[in-house]
């Protein structure tokens, strides 16, 4: 766990995934360390609630404990606020269930037969699959269809696409971005993958483009995202209408 921007005086090289107090082995090539073992487990220390936490490179803190964790976020924000000589009252922090997660960015590259969905390992380009992630929402996991159509329809076998997932109150919000061009042949596909995965609204945004002008041709490309909004899983039950 990388503690150093809250604490000035800390040095040394930090290394992730421990916690405080833990005495750990480990060996060193430069700035990187490697081939890690905790000799000396901390008491804040857990066994990680979710079975991809060892490969999977964003997740951090899941090794601590609920206590710990809230325990450390209230030291950051007390910190800063000591900082510029502000005292307030400190309330309990709130930590959401598991399953809850509402929104996330899959990483997808088209396959041969379908199409390779998840999230990067550590420190690596590869794409490791999240079937039973402890921190996502059901819903999210249950995209993988239209994921996959999306591959095929605006991804390749050597790039990938980051397709951005929120849930929203009765729908999901999806937007795709990647390095294919929007051109007519691709339009016809995606109105075809609308009706076929009961899409309310697909199209393109430019909300996400460069605030200046392509350079080039590989800057033009890659300027284009897909957006795909209000996908409805068939179990995920029919949206609520407002009352007038």
């Amino acid at each position: 766990m990388k503690m150093r921007p809250h604490y000035p005086q800390w040095r040394g090289i930090a290394t992730p995934r421990t916690l405080p107090g833990e005495h750990v082995q480990t060996q060193q090539q430069n700035q990187t360390l490697f081939d890690r073992r905790i000799l000396t487990p901390s008491s804040d220390r857990i066994s990680s609630p979710c079975p991809h936490y060892k490969t999977y490179g964003d997740c951090q803190i899941q090794h601590a404990s609920d206590a710990f964790v809230a325990r450390w976020k209230t030291e950051i924000i007390v910190q800063a606020l000591d900082a510029h000589g502000l005292k307030t009252r400190r309330n309990p922090i709130l930590s959401l269930p598991p399953n809850s997660h509402r929104r996330t960015s899959f990483t997808v590259r088209r396959t041969q037969k379908d199409a390779l969905i998840g999230f990067h390992a550590q420190a690596s380009d590869q794409i490791i699959k999240i079937p039973n992630c402890a921190l996502l929402h059901p819903d999210l996991l249950k995209t993988r269809p239209v994921l996959e159509t999306l591959a095929h329809l605006g991804g390749s076998h050597k790039s990938t696409l980051k397709i951005r997932t929120t849930q929203a109150v009765a729908s999901l919000d999806l937007l795709a971005t990647g390095d294919k061009p929007l051109d007519d042949a691709l339009r016809v596909s995606l109105a075809a993958a609308a009706l076929q995965h009961r899409l309310a609204r697909a199209g393109t945004t430019k909300s996400l483009q460069p605030s200046r002008r392509p350079n080039n041709a590989l800057d033009q490309l890659k300027s284009h995202h897909l957006r795909v909004v209000f996908y409805r899983p068939p179990n995920m039950g029919k949206p609520a209408r407002s009352k007038r």
